[in-house]
């Protein structure tokens, strides 16, 4: 699910996150690994610090690496959470890699693993030091997800999913044995692990059915409908996995990942897909710029590759016109999360964090809608035909029930029970 889990654009303490983690990359694995710095990764690292109550970053930390100032993070206090990303992103760029060699018979993969090879020996070495039976692990899950690609038909959705969700909740519940005192939230690590493993293929698939059918490659979505049903499936898990996290008393960036995330498959699904075109997740935007303060301009569309106004991305109206985004609109500027444009507001580089997620989110205050399944206390709403995150402060609310936004905060919407019925 290249792109998905990371947070949103102009979220400076996210940004400075991913530098750090890059700088640990380079550390561990030196510069030839800089383009595998992995989105899930990063979110571990994020959940560990949270966990210890580390808190955001400081602002005199970089928002961009630059390729620098890899030995400046040897020894520090989160060295060990750094290592972990770097680590998990070998481990799953090796993985990637592999299926795209069995998938595409591609030379660029087989290049990719032979100049890799001894980092990501590194990697599994890493992972055998917290737990032997580590590699062995691993291997189980991604033979366990080649026999079922080998089934073809024959498999559901959910049983599709299963292997890389349990192999992602194994991975993640290592993060307790970083540090004594994350012990106690290994289930919680792992249930995390098993929502985003479970999204993470359910999106894959919804978005790469075209393209699979026409290739004759494995994916047990069919068409439109069940493709639109497994992006609300992959939603509904990462609500899961912000469910898990929700009592932390510091876990603001890991929800506003998860937040972004929710909304980014949203706008996947939303949008129009021109004629002829098969929207596809490839890896290309790990390597252009985006999530650098270095003055570079950030153009085009986030959405897995292609321009905006074209290729892929259908809620795009062009070259970004300085006209904002409301909800409901479609045409104009970019939605804020799809397509990156450099004259829309939501991609001004060094805008805090806080007055984006008001400007993102006070418009649908007082506008109703409905529980997109049960808030308790996190879930989603509709709102004019379009899901997005929500929470509630006061009881659960069951799943249809019609809904009106109250307030805004860094998650998403917040909303009471409406006494308005449904249309």
């Amino acid at each position: 699910m290249f792109g998905y889990l990371r947070g949103p654009h102009g979220d400076l303490d996210y940004r400075r996150a991913y530098a750090r983690c890059c700088r640990f990359q380079r550390l561990c694995f030196g510069a030839r690994t800089a383009p595998v710095v992995s989105y899930e990764g990063v979110f571990a690292y994020l959940l560990a610090r949270e966990a210890l109550g580390g808190g955001v970053l400081l602002e005199s930390e970089s928002t961009c690496c630059r390729l620098r100032g890899a030995r400046a993070v040897a020894g520090a206090d989160d060295q060990p959470l750094g290592e972990f990303a770097a680590a998990l992103g070998m481990l799953l760029a090796g993985i990637k890699l592999r299926d795209d060699v069995r998938d595409d018979r591609s030379l660029a993969a087989r290049l990719a693993l032979f100049i890799w090879r001894r980092p990501m020996k590194q990697a599994e070495e890493y992972f055998a030091q917290l737990d032997p039976a580590a590699p062995s692990r691993f291997r189980e899950v991604v033979e366990r997800h080649v026999a079922l690609e080998a089934a073809g038909q024959r498999c559901s959705l959910a049983e599709f999913a299963r292997p890389t969700a349990e192999g992602f909740g194994y991975a993640f519940s290592l993060l307790s044995r970083l540090d004594g005192r994350l012990i106690t939230h290994a289930d919680r690590f792992e249930e995390i692990g098993r929502a985003i493993g479970g999204a993470i293929i359910m999106a894959d698939c919804a978005v790469d059915w075209r393209r699979d059918k026409r290739r004759g490659l494995p994916n047990p979505v069919k068409d439109a409908d069940a493709a639109d049903d497994a992006s609300t499936a992959a939603q509904r898990e990462l609500v899961e996995a912000s469910s898990c996290w929700w009592a932390m008393a510091d876990r603001r960036v890991s929800l506003r990942v998860l937040s972004s995330a929710i909304e980014r498959i949203e706008s996947r699904r939303s949008a129009p897909l021109p004629p002829g075109k098969c929207p596809t997740l490839r890896p290309s935007h790990l390597m252009r710029a985006g999530f650098c303060d270095c003055d570079c301009p950030i153009g085009g569309c986030d959405c897995g590759g292609g321009d905006c106004g074209g290729g892929e991305c259908g809620a795009c109206g062009g070259g970004g016109p300085d006209v904002g985004w409301a909800p409901g609109a479609s045409a104009g500027c970019c939605d804020p999360s799809c397509c990156i444009c450099i004259d829309c507001w939501m991609c001004e580089p060094r805008q805090q964090k806080p007055e984006m997620t008001r400007r993102r989110w006070e418009s649908f205050i007082g506008r109703t809608g409905f529980a997109n399944g049960d808030l308790a206390p996190v879930g989603m709403v509709v709102i004019d035909g379009r899901s997005h995150p929500a929470s509630t402060k006061g009881p659960r609310i069951g799943g249809g029930a019609c809904v009106e936004v109250v307030d805004v905060d860094e998650f998403g919407l917040i909303v009471q029970r409406s006494e308005q019925t449904q249309a």
